[in-house]
C-alpha cells in the first residue's frame, strides 16, 4: 500500500510545475501598477454646527433647540467680515458649543482675520478649509512625518496598492480642530475577580 501511495505521488509531482505567479495564491499585480491614494475631506469645513437662539420663529423643534449648519460667511463675509472679526466678543449663543482648547493660540492664529472662508498659514499665505492639513503640518512635523510614512492617521483600503486604491484619513476625521486632544480615557475594563468581586472596589 505505501509502495503505489509513493509512487502516484512521485507521478502527480511529475507533471508541469505551476508558473511561479500561481503558486502560492492569486497572480500578483504587476509592479508597475499603482492605484491612487486619496485624502478623505470631511463634510462641514467652514461650517459651524449649532442650535438657532431661543425666541426666533422655528428655533425649537418639539420644544427641543433646532439644529443647524451654517457657512461661517454667513456672519462673516463681505462687509460683515470687518464688523465681525475673530477678537470680539463672539456671540456666545451661537457659538456656545465651540470649546477652544488648542494650546494658547488665539482664533487667528489660524483663521484669516479679512477672509473668514479661509485658514492662513505663519507667513500669512491663506489656504482654503480642505486644505487644512498643509496648516496643521506646519507645527505637527513629526505627526507629518509619520503620517507620510504611514504610521500615523489611519486609511481604508488597500495597502498594496497593485491591488486597489487607499484612502488615507485628513487630521480632522480624529481630531476636532478646535480641541485637538484626546480626552484621558479607561483603556480597558478593570479585571472581574469571580471571587472577590468584578470591580475594583470589591478587591
Amino acid at each position: 500500500m505505501s509502495l503505489l501511495f509513493g509512487v502516484t505521488v512521485a507521478v502527480a509531482c511529475a507533471g508541469e510545475p505551476l508558473p511561479e505567479d500561481r503558486a502560492f495564491g492569486p497572480e500578483r499585480p504587476s509592479a508597475d501598477v499603482n492605484h491612487p491614494t486619496s485624502i478623505h475631506t470631511p463634510e462641514g469645513l467652514g461650517r459651524l454646527r449649532a442650535t438657532l437662539p431661543a425666541g426666533l420663529p422655528g428655533a425649537t423643534v418639539n420644544g427641543e433647540p433646532k439644529e443647524v449648519v451654517v457657512p461661517c460667511l454667513t456672519c462673516h463675509g463681505n462687509a460683515a467680515s470687518i464688523a465681525i472679526r475673530a477678537g470680539t466678543t463672539p456671540d456666545k449663543r451661537f457659538h456656545a458649543n465651540v470649546e477652544v482648547v488648542h494650546g494658547n493660540l488665539p482664533c487667528l492664529s489660524c483663521h484669516a482675520d479679512r477672509e473668514r472662508d479661509r485658514l492662513h498659514l505663519a507667513n500669512g499665505d491663506t489656504l482654503a478649509f480642505d486644505d487644512v492639513m498643509t496648516l496643521c503640518a506646519q507645527c505637527h512635523g513629526p505627526q507629518f512625518r509619520d503620517y507620510q510614512h504611514g504610521a500615523h492617521g489611519g486609511m481604508n483600503g488597500y495597502w498594496d496598492r497593485r491591488r486597489g486604491a487607499r484612502t488615507r484619513n485628513n487630521c480632522v476625521d480624529c481630531h476636532q480642530p478646535h480641541a485637538p486632544a484626546y480626552r484621558a480615557v479607561v483603556p480597558a475594563f478593570p479585571p472581574r475577580d469571580r471571587y472577590l468581586g468584578t470591580t475594583p472596589e470589591t478587591h
